[in-house]
Order: structure tokens, then sequence, then C-alpha cells
């Protein structure tokens, strides 16, 4: 699989999830004790801002082992 079919099947899931989500009251969203399996007061909204902030997390070592292989790439390597 090349780099950019990993780009397009990341993004195509993105596009589906957000979708699917779309779909979900927004009082459901905010409904406490909806992930019990994640934590008993947890909602979905919960959830979702953890993997957010998750994947943020590895975004930025990504961006430091990045800098690390190539540092011409500065700052530009920090991801949005």
């Amino acid at each position: 699989m090349t780099a950019q079919q990993v780009m397009d099947e990341y993004q195509d899931s993105q596009v589906q999830t957000t979708s699917l989500l779309m779909q979900i009251p927004a009082e459901i969203v905010r409904k406490a004790g909806t992930m019990p399996w994640y934590s008993k007061d947890c909602c979905l909204a919960d959830f979702i801002n953890r993997l957010y902030e998750h994947t943020c997390e590895h975004c930025e070592q990504i961006a430091v082992f990045r800098q690390g292989i190539m540092p011409e790439i500065g700052s530009g390597a920090t991801a949005s």
C-alpha cells in the first residue's frame, strides 16, 4: 500500500465516521454514562475528546521524530 493509499483510506474513514456521528442526537452525545466500559460517568463527547488528545500526542511524537531525521523540516513538521 502506498502512502497516498493510506492517506486516502484515512480520509475516507474520517468522512464516514463524521457522517455516522452526525446521526447521533446531541443530547445523547453529551449524556453521562453512555460509555460505561470507558468510565461510568463518561459521555461520548468525553471519549471523542480523549481520542483527539491522544491523536495530537502522536502527531507531536511524529513531528519530533521527523525533525530528528530531517532537521531541514524545521518547525514545519508540526501537525495541525
